[in-house]
């Protein structure tokens, strides 16, 4: 029996280094080459993926392509890269998945950009007759990096998200059950903070404003941003930045109803997702969250403020345009000082 434990255990090992040389390769083709033919060829025919944009969300091949050509026509040049963290996990000898952290080092539009932090998760499926793993869904998640207090790269509001894989895992067999729920757990969770991730978040958008459109009531949502967190970064460090974001997104989920869903939408930004709640009730809602932040000890020797943005859905709104009408409340709060809240005149339907 140990004999053949060991034996699993090195089939493994040799998949997960196979896994992190796959995704190596990834890299080389995408961020080295910028090669649109080498990229093509590292990509399963059943591709699927999402980027931190709300329309850059991919369901076959020729759209992930699409995403691709998109990116490199935006910066063609090669992207310098460092790798913080790399792990392979192999599910069977046909699938698993690699996590990373990167910071990448671009120019886009004749501007110097660095990029940090940024999470890959990459599913791999072998293919035999192929002679090399392929990518079958790719999630990039890039974070804002800001070059000003007022400015961030245009690539972050950090993470919309697709469903992830579920035609994959709907043709595994039950002896992969377990490894189909701890993808689903690692598509749907933010790796930093360990709430709801964008991906999730776009699901719950879409539940709720089909099922106001089918039966009425109240939905809104907040959208909170971290003021001047560029700052606390460029001072304590992206450890000390890490660990506001955790101790933030841990304050919030104890703060809300508990229908309510606190989700990290990218970088600094939090969205709160409030089914059954009015934009007055959920504002009244925010301003007890601002006022819990603001007179909190982060653990560093700076007070932490939020700003937030709150907006009522209705009948003829989409993700895009609720979130968006959220977007552009908290842009009000952050123009008007910073530390308060604004809130969305209701759309008209």
């Amino acid at each position: 029996m140990r004999r053949r434990e060991q034996a699993c255990s090195r089939h493994s090992n040799r998949y997960s280094r196979e896994l992190e040389d796959a995704f190596l390769r990834f890299l080389e083709v995408y961020l080295g080459e910028r090669n649109l033919e080498g990229i093509r060829s590292l990509l399963s025919p059943r591709m699927t993926g999402f980027g931190t944009a709300l329309n850059e969300r991919s369901d076959s091949l020729e759209q992930s392509l699409e995403l691709f050509s998109r990116d490199l026509e935006q910066a063609p040049r090669p992207i310098a890269y460092e790798i913080l963290s790399l792990q392979g996990v192999s599910l069977d000898q046909d699938l698993g998945f690699v996590q990373a952290e990167l910071d990448l080092h671009a120019s886009v539009l004749g501007q110097a950009v660095d990029l940090l932090n940024c999470r890959f998760t990459v599913i791999f499926r072998n293919y035999p007759d192929r002679g090399h793993w392929c990518i079958e869904h790719l999630h990039h998640s890039l974070p804002s990096v800001g070059e000003g207090d007022y400015e961030s790269y245009p690539v972050a509001k950090l993470e919309e998200q697709a469903a992830l894989m579920e035609r994959l895992v709907q043709e595994r067999t039950r002896e992969l059950r377990d490894a189909r729920d701890r993808l689903q757990v690692v598509a749907a969770t933010d790796a930093l903070t360990g709430i709801a991730n964008r991906l999730k978040a776009g699901e719950v958008l879409h539940q709720e404003l089909s099922r106001l459109q089918r039966y009425g009531g109240a939905f809104s949502v907040a959208l909170l941003d971290l003021d001047f967190f560029k700052a606390i970064n460029d001072r304590f460090g992206h450890g000390g930045g890490d660990q506001v974001l955790r101790e933030a997104a841990r304050l919030l989920e104890a703060g809300v109803r508990h229908t309510d869903r606190v989700a990290r939408w990218g970088g600094e930004e939090f969205l709160l997702l409030c089914p059954g709640g009015t934009s007055g009730e959920v504002a009244a809602l925010a301003e007890r969250l601002r006022e819990t932040l603001a007179a909190h000890d982060f653990g560093i020797p700076r007070r932490v403020t939020v700003s937030l943005g709150v907006a009522q859905a209705t009948a003829g709104d989409s993700p895009e345009s609720l979130v968006e009408r959220a977007d552009r409340a908290l842009y009000r709060a952050k123009e008007g000082g910073r530390n308060r809240i604004e809130v969305a005149e209701i759309a008209r339907s």
